[in-house]
């Protein structure tokens, strides 16, 4: 997996975006020929970004070893990327949320839904035996 991550971290390390030119209307456009390096602590910010956001929060992301000095630094990076409330760090997840909800705790223990249930349902049977 470590090995996966330099790969694709020195990949985009070697990418080249193209360079933008004016032209002489004034419109920008990418030069033909020419590159420039890409901005590739922006494209490690975020990635980590992404990761956190995709493990639910920069603690988690660092939970393996919270107090080391890496994770001081990491969270450093990830709190100026995304705000120290984390507010933004949704923005950057890639994977889709899943959200399991207790139908059962949410009708039995949270609304009157359960005896609503089992008052209609008596109801129905005693007209239905008439």
């Amino acid at each position: 997996m470590l090995n996966d991550a330099v790969a694709a971290l020195t990949e985009a390390g070697r990418w080249r975006r193209p360079r933008l030119q004016q032209t002489p209307t004034g419109k920008v456009e990418p030069h033909p020929t020419e590159t420039d390096p890409a901005d590739w602590a922006e494209f490690v910010t975020l990635a980590l970004a992404g990761a956190a956001a995709n493990l639910g929060a920069i603690d988690e992301a660092l939970a393996g070893r919270p107090g080391s000095w890496e994770a001081a630094k990491m969270a450093e990076l990830l709190e100026a990327t995304v705000g120290p409330d984390q507010a933004e760090l949704w923005q950057h997840r890639t994977e889709p949320l899943q959200l399991v909800v207790d139908v059962d705790d949410l009708l039995s223990h949270r609304t009157d839904a359960r005896s609503q249930y089992d008052d209609a349902e008596h109801s129905i049977a005693n007209s239905s035996s008439r």
